[in-house]
Protein backbone atom coordinates (compact mmCIF):
# COMPACT_ATOMS: atom_id res chain seq x y z
CA UNK A 1 0.00 0.00 0.00
CA UNK A 2 1.45 3.33 -1.04
CA UNK A 3 0.56 6.79 -2.31
CA UNK A 4 0.93 7.07 -6.08
CA UNK A 5 -1.73 9.65 -7.01
CA UNK A 6 -2.13 12.97 -5.19
CA UNK A 7 -4.64 15.72 -5.97
CA UNK A 8 -5.11 19.23 -4.70
CA UNK A 9 -7.68 21.94 -5.41
CA UNK A 10 -6.88 25.64 -5.10
CA UNK A 11 -9.25 28.57 -5.44
CA UNK A 12 -7.07 31.45 -4.23
CA UNK A 13 -3.60 32.60 -5.23
CA UNK A 14 -2.28 32.33 -1.66
CA UNK A 15 -3.05 28.60 -1.74
CA UNK A 16 -0.66 27.92 -4.60
CA UNK A 17 2.45 28.56 -2.53
CA UNK A 18 1.01 26.63 0.39
CA UNK A 19 -1.24 23.73 -0.60
CA UNK A 20 0.40 23.04 -3.95
CA UNK A 21 3.83 23.08 -2.31
CA UNK A 22 2.65 20.78 0.47
CA UNK A 23 1.26 18.35 -2.11
CA UNK A 24 4.49 18.65 -4.12
CA UNK A 25 6.58 17.69 -1.11
CA UNK A 26 4.43 14.61 -0.59
CA UNK A 27 4.70 13.70 -4.27
CA UNK A 28 8.46 13.98 -3.91
CA UNK A 29 8.52 11.70 -0.85
CA UNK A 30 6.35 8.98 -2.39
CA UNK A 31 7.42 9.44 -6.04
CA UNK A 32 3.75 10.05 -6.78
CA UNK A 33 1.88 11.74 -9.61
CA UNK A 34 0.43 15.12 -8.62
CA UNK A 35 -2.62 16.69 -10.22
CA UNK A 36 -3.51 20.29 -9.42
CA UNK A 37 -7.02 21.58 -10.08
CA UNK A 38 -7.21 25.37 -10.26
CA UNK A 39 -10.76 26.34 -9.44
CA UNK A 40 -12.50 29.30 -10.95
CA UNK A 41 -15.86 29.67 -9.22
CA UNK A 42 -18.91 31.04 -11.00
CA UNK A 43 -21.26 32.59 -8.44
CA UNK A 44 -23.85 33.78 -10.93
CA UNK A 45 -26.04 30.69 -10.44
CA UNK A 46 -28.09 31.14 -7.25
CA UNK A 47 -29.51 28.27 -5.21
CA UNK A 48 -32.89 29.09 -6.78
CA UNK A 49 -32.91 30.21 -10.40
CA UNK A 50 -34.45 33.61 -10.99
CA UNK A 51 -35.69 34.20 -14.53
CA UNK A 52 -34.83 37.89 -14.31
CA UNK A 53 -31.09 37.15 -14.01
CA UNK A 54 -29.52 39.04 -16.91
CA UNK A 55 -27.52 36.98 -19.42
CA UNK A 56 -24.84 39.67 -19.38
CA UNK A 57 -24.35 39.15 -15.64
CA UNK A 58 -23.99 35.40 -16.15
CA UNK A 59 -21.53 35.88 -19.00
CA UNK A 60 -19.44 38.33 -16.97
CA UNK A 61 -19.32 35.94 -14.01
CA UNK A 62 -18.24 33.05 -16.24
CA UNK A 63 -15.52 35.16 -17.81
CA UNK A 64 -14.24 36.18 -14.38
CA UNK A 65 -14.22 32.58 -13.17
CA UNK A 66 -12.39 31.39 -16.28
CA UNK A 67 -9.79 34.14 -15.95
CA UNK A 68 -9.19 33.33 -12.27
CA UNK A 69 -8.86 29.62 -13.03
CA UNK A 70 -6.31 30.31 -15.78
CA UNK A 71 -4.31 32.63 -13.52
CA UNK A 72 -4.23 30.00 -10.79
CA UNK A 73 -3.20 27.33 -13.27
CA UNK A 74 -0.33 29.47 -14.52
CA UNK A 75 0.85 30.09 -10.95
CA UNK A 76 0.65 26.36 -10.17
CA UNK A 77 2.65 25.55 -13.30
CA UNK A 78 5.33 28.01 -12.22
CA UNK A 79 5.35 26.51 -8.71
CA UNK A 80 5.91 23.00 -10.08
CA UNK A 81 8.35 23.82 -12.87
CA UNK A 82 11.49 21.65 -12.92
CA UNK A 83 10.20 19.20 -10.29
CA UNK A 84 11.46 15.65 -10.73
CA UNK A 85 8.14 13.87 -10.35
CA UNK A 86 5.17 13.58 -12.69
CA UNK A 87 2.58 16.32 -12.43
CA UNK A 88 -0.16 18.01 -14.39
CA UNK A 89 -2.50 20.90 -13.81
CA UNK A 90 -5.88 21.85 -15.19
CA UNK A 91 -8.42 24.60 -14.80
CA UNK A 92 -11.62 23.66 -12.98
CA UNK A 93 -14.51 25.96 -13.87
CA UNK A 94 -17.32 25.23 -11.42
CA UNK A 95 -20.65 26.78 -10.55
CA UNK A 96 -21.73 27.17 -6.95
CA UNK A 97 -24.33 24.44 -7.38
CA UNK A 98 -21.98 22.10 -9.25
CA UNK A 99 -18.87 22.47 -7.10
CA UNK A 100 -19.44 19.30 -5.07
CA UNK A 101 -19.86 17.12 -8.14
CA UNK A 102 -16.88 18.68 -9.94
CA UNK A 103 -14.52 18.26 -6.96
CA UNK A 104 -15.69 14.69 -6.32
CA UNK A 105 -15.08 13.77 -9.95
CA UNK A 106 -11.64 15.41 -9.92
CA UNK A 107 -10.40 13.76 -6.71
CA UNK A 108 -12.11 10.36 -6.66
CA UNK A 109 -9.16 8.46 -8.17
CA UNK A 110 -6.50 10.08 -5.98
CA UNK A 111 -4.86 8.10 -3.19
CA UNK A 112 -4.71 11.37 -1.26
CA UNK A 113 -6.19 14.85 -1.64
CA UNK A 114 -4.30 17.76 -0.06
CA UNK A 115 -6.31 20.82 1.01
CA UNK A 116 -6.08 23.71 3.43
CA UNK A 117 -8.29 24.12 6.47
CA UNK A 118 -11.96 24.19 5.47
CA UNK A 119 -13.31 25.96 8.57
CA UNK A 120 -12.45 29.01 10.64
CA UNK A 121 -11.76 32.66 10.07
CA UNK A 122 -10.88 33.75 6.54
CA UNK A 123 -12.49 30.58 5.16
CA UNK A 124 -15.61 30.62 3.02
CA UNK A 125 -18.34 28.27 1.86
CA UNK A 126 -16.24 27.14 -1.10
CA UNK A 127 -13.47 25.85 1.19
CA UNK A 128 -16.00 23.86 3.21
CA UNK A 129 -17.74 22.54 0.10
CA UNK A 130 -14.47 21.40 -1.49
CA UNK A 131 -13.30 19.61 1.66
CA UNK A 132 -16.57 17.80 2.23
CA UNK A 133 -16.87 16.92 -1.46
CA UNK A 134 -13.44 15.27 -1.41
CA UNK A 135 -14.21 13.38 1.81
CA UNK A 136 -17.80 12.31 1.28
CA UNK A 137 -18.30 12.25 -2.47
CA UNK A 138 -14.75 11.59 -3.65
CA UNK A 139 -14.53 8.96 -0.89
CA UNK A 140 -10.78 9.29 -0.46
CA UNK A 141 -8.51 10.36 2.41
CA UNK A 142 -7.84 14.08 2.74
CA UNK A 143 -4.84 15.77 4.32
CA UNK A 144 -5.41 19.28 5.65
CA UNK A 145 -2.09 21.11 5.58
CA UNK A 146 -1.97 24.84 6.16
CA UNK A 147 1.75 25.61 5.87
CA UNK A 148 4.06 24.64 3.00
CA UNK A 149 6.91 23.40 5.19
CA UNK A 150 4.83 21.30 7.58
CA UNK A 151 5.38 17.94 5.91
CA UNK A 152 8.23 16.42 7.91
CA UNK A 153 7.48 12.74 7.81
CA UNK A 154 10.62 10.70 8.19
CA UNK A 155 11.47 9.52 11.69
CA UNK A 156 8.78 11.69 13.30
CA UNK A 157 5.93 10.63 15.62
CA UNK A 158 2.39 10.36 14.26
CA UNK A 159 -0.73 10.43 16.45
CA UNK A 160 -3.63 8.13 15.61
CA UNK A 161 -6.98 9.11 17.10
CA UNK A 162 -8.62 5.74 17.73
CA UNK A 163 -12.25 5.38 18.82
CA UNK A 164 -13.02 1.95 17.34
CA UNK A 165 -15.15 3.37 14.52
CA UNK A 166 -15.05 2.36 10.84
CA UNK A 167 -14.10 5.95 9.97
CA UNK A 168 -11.04 5.88 12.25
CA UNK A 169 -9.98 2.50 10.87
CA UNK A 170 -10.35 3.78 7.31
CA UNK A 171 -8.15 6.78 8.12
CA UNK A 172 -5.46 4.64 9.74
CA UNK A 173 -5.38 2.27 6.78
CA UNK A 174 -4.99 5.24 4.45
CA UNK A 175 -2.14 6.50 6.65
CA UNK A 176 -0.05 3.31 6.41
CA UNK A 177 2.43 4.80 3.89
CA UNK A 178 3.04 7.63 6.36
CA UNK A 179 3.24 5.31 9.36
CA UNK A 180 5.98 3.28 7.68
CA UNK A 181 8.07 6.45 7.56
CA UNK A 182 7.38 7.48 11.16
CA UNK A 183 9.53 6.89 14.25
CA UNK A 184 6.48 5.79 16.25
CA UNK A 185 2.71 5.68 15.80
CA UNK A 186 0.94 6.77 18.98
CA UNK A 187 -2.48 5.12 19.17
CA UNK A 188 -4.50 7.42 21.40
CA UNK A 189 -7.89 6.57 22.86
CA UNK A 190 -9.73 9.29 24.77
CA UNK A 191 -12.17 7.98 27.41
CA UNK A 192 -12.93 4.69 25.63
CA UNK A 193 -16.43 3.29 26.24
CA UNK A 194 -16.70 0.74 29.03
CA UNK A 195 -18.87 -1.55 26.92
CA UNK A 196 -16.28 -1.84 24.15
CA UNK A 197 -15.61 -5.31 22.77
CA UNK A 198 -11.90 -4.58 23.33
CA UNK A 199 -12.33 -3.16 26.84
CA UNK A 200 -9.86 -5.67 28.33
CA UNK A 201 -7.17 -4.64 25.82
CA UNK A 202 -8.10 -1.22 24.36
CA UNK A 203 -6.37 -0.65 21.06
CA UNK A 204 -4.46 -3.91 21.33
CA UNK A 205 -5.77 -5.53 18.15
CA UNK A 206 -5.04 -2.38 16.15
CA UNK A 207 -1.53 -2.18 17.59
CA UNK A 208 -0.79 -5.78 16.62
CA UNK A 209 -2.17 -5.23 13.11
CA UNK A 210 0.10 -2.22 12.61
CA UNK A 211 3.08 -4.13 14.01
CA UNK A 212 2.61 -6.67 11.23
CA UNK A 213 3.15 -3.83 8.77
CA UNK A 214 6.43 -2.97 10.46
CA UNK A 215 5.05 0.07 12.30
CA UNK A 216 6.54 0.91 15.70
CA UNK A 217 3.47 1.42 17.93
CA UNK A 218 2.82 3.03 21.30
CA UNK A 219 -0.59 2.85 23.04
CA UNK A 220 -2.07 5.59 25.25
CA UNK A 221 -5.50 5.62 26.92
CA UNK A 222 -6.40 9.10 28.16
CA UNK A 223 -9.06 10.39 30.50
CA UNK A 224 -10.93 13.35 29.06
CA UNK A 225 -10.02 16.35 31.19
CA UNK A 226 -10.51 18.96 28.46
CA UNK A 227 -13.87 19.96 26.95
CA UNK A 228 -13.43 17.95 23.75
CA UNK A 229 -11.63 14.76 22.77
CA UNK A 230 -10.01 16.75 19.95
CA UNK A 231 -8.43 19.05 22.55
CA UNK A 232 -6.86 16.01 24.23
CA UNK A 233 -5.46 14.81 20.91
CA UNK A 234 -3.94 18.21 20.12
CA UNK A 235 -2.37 18.48 23.57
CA UNK A 236 -0.96 14.97 23.18
CA UNK A 237 0.56 15.71 19.76
CA UNK A 238 2.06 18.96 21.02
CA UNK A 239 3.72 17.21 23.98
CA UNK A 240 5.33 14.68 21.61
CA UNK A 241 6.17 17.05 18.74
CA UNK A 242 4.19 14.88 16.34
CA UNK A 243 4.33 15.45 12.59
CA UNK A 244 0.70 14.51 11.83
CA UNK A 245 -2.62 13.49 13.35
CA UNK A 246 -4.79 10.78 11.78
CA UNK A 247 -8.48 10.43 12.59
CA UNK A 248 -11.83 9.44 11.12
CA UNK A 249 -14.33 11.98 9.85
CA UNK A 250 -17.87 12.46 11.16
CA UNK A 251 -18.43 9.78 13.73
CA UNK A 252 -21.85 11.38 14.31
CA UNK A 253 -24.36 12.36 11.69
CA UNK A 254 -23.32 15.34 9.58
CA UNK A 255 -26.37 17.25 10.80
CA UNK A 256 -25.40 16.73 14.44
CA UNK A 257 -21.82 17.80 13.68
CA UNK A 258 -23.04 20.94 11.91
CA UNK A 259 -25.39 21.93 14.74
CA UNK A 260 -23.38 20.96 17.80
CA UNK A 261 -19.86 20.92 16.44
CA UNK A 262 -17.51 18.02 17.04
CA UNK A 263 -14.04 16.67 16.44
CA UNK A 264 -14.55 16.66 12.66
CA UNK A 265 -15.01 20.44 12.63
CA UNK A 266 -12.79 21.24 15.60
CA UNK A 267 -9.69 19.45 14.37
CA UNK A 268 -9.46 20.97 10.86
CA UNK A 269 -10.14 24.39 12.39
CA UNK A 270 -7.58 24.28 15.20
CA UNK A 271 -4.97 21.64 14.40
CA UNK A 272 -1.59 23.25 13.71
CA UNK A 273 0.05 20.25 12.03
CA UNK A 274 -1.02 18.15 9.01
CA UNK A 275 -4.26 16.29 9.66
CA UNK A 276 -5.23 13.21 7.69
CA UNK A 277 -8.91 12.28 7.72
CA UNK A 278 -11.01 9.64 5.98
CA UNK A 279 -14.62 8.53 5.97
Amino acid sequence: MTVKSIATVVTEMSEVGCHVECAAQLAQVFDAHLEVFSGGLDYSAPDIAFPETLPSVVDMSLETAAREANELQTAANDQLANRNFEWESSALLASRNGLTEDVAHSTQHADLTVLGRPYGEEKNVAHETIAEAALFSGLGPVMFCETPHAVELRDKPIVLGWNETPQALSAIRAALPFLNLSSVAHIVMVAPPRNSLDRSDPGGRLARALNRHGVNVDMSVLAQTLPRASDELMRFESDRSASMIVMGAYGHSRLREAVFGGATRSMPTNCQIPLLMAR
